[in-house]
C-alpha cells in the first residue's frame, strides 16, 4: 500500500493506548524500523 503520510491526533486514531496502540506497534514494529533512516533525515530539517 502507499500513501501520503499525514498528521493526525493520534489519541483519535488509538483510543485505547494499551489495546489499540501497543498491539498496532507489536504488528507493525518491522515498518517502524525500515522507516528509521528517513526519519533521521527528517528530524534534521
Amino acid at each position: 500500500m502507499i500513501g501520503k503520510i499525514q498528521r493526525v491526533k493520534l489519541r483519535e486514531v488509538w483510543k485505547r493506548e494499551a489495546a489499540d496502540f501497543t498491539t498496532w506497534l507489536m504488528d507493525n514494529i518491522d515498518v517502524l524500523s525500515n522507516l528509521r533512516p528517513y526519519l533521521k533525515k527528517l528530524a534534521r530539517n
